[in-house]
């Protein structure tokens, strides 16, 4: 069966694909068929990563519903280790360039003491060292697994500066008013562009037979 890349709604790949074949293909499937487009680049790749972050903070969700949703974080079957892990850094890097470039904000969220306190988001704390604020969040929340912690503890002393305090429900991200334009009325439009001629033709086992039509480039 052949299959449209991206319908006008650009925050999902392959929606044409039914569930049964997507199993078949892997749990990364929309990466795995992605990386797979002939002439496909590195810029590419990650383009479909700010797509990927900008979309998801459409959604009013806690940060593992959102940005730090994917599979891409995780190794699964829909591609293997080595391409995993690189794009995963590769993932993780967007995240931060959107966050030092203003796009996205980072800030903690009230929800399990149902009380408001005058904790700055991230890119007020300690404005002159934003490379800084990213590092720190990035090595502990992100790849010390923080943002997978369940543990409810109140927050003790200065919020950003201690990760203890830190678990899956007290930070969340938002898209900002920069982020919104960027993605909005030039990310989203030139995304869907690019791959709006694109097929690509799947048999029932999952497997690949051709590619439809090109990349505009």
């Amino acid at each position: 069966m052949k299959y449209k890349i991206i319908e006008k709604d650009v925050e999902d790949l392959f929606l044409q694909i039914p569930d049964n074949v997507c199993d078949k293909i892997g749990s990364n499937y929309e990466i795995a068929l992605f990386a797979n487009i002939p002439h496909i680049k590195k810029t590419d790749m990650l383009e479909y990563f700010e797509v990927m972050v900008l979309s998801s903070l459409d959604f009013n969700g806690e940060i593992g519903e959102t940005i730090l949703a994917t599979n891409i974080l995780f190794i699964n079957k829909g591609l293997n280790v080595s391409t995993q892990a690189n794009y995963a850094d590769d993932y993780i890097a967007v995240i931060g360039q959107l966050f030092l470039g203003g796009y996205i904000d980072f800030y903690r969220s009230m929800c399990e003491y149902g009380i408001e306190d005058n904790t700055p988001n991230l890119s007020q704390y300690k404005p002159n060292n934003q490379y800084g604020n990213w590092i720190f969040l990035r090595d502990n929340y992100i790849y010390g697994e923080l943002y997978r912690n369940g543990d409810i503890n109140p927050a003790q002393g200065d919020f950003w500066k201690n990760s203890k305090n830190w678990n899956m429900y007290n930070i969340d991200c938002i898209r900002t008013e920069k982020g919104d334009k960027y993605y909005n009325e030039i990310l989203a439009p030139r995304f869907y562009n690019k791959y709006k001629d694109l097929e690509v033709e799947i048999d029932k086992k999952g497997n690949i037979i051709r590619w439809i039509g090109e990349i505009n480039r």
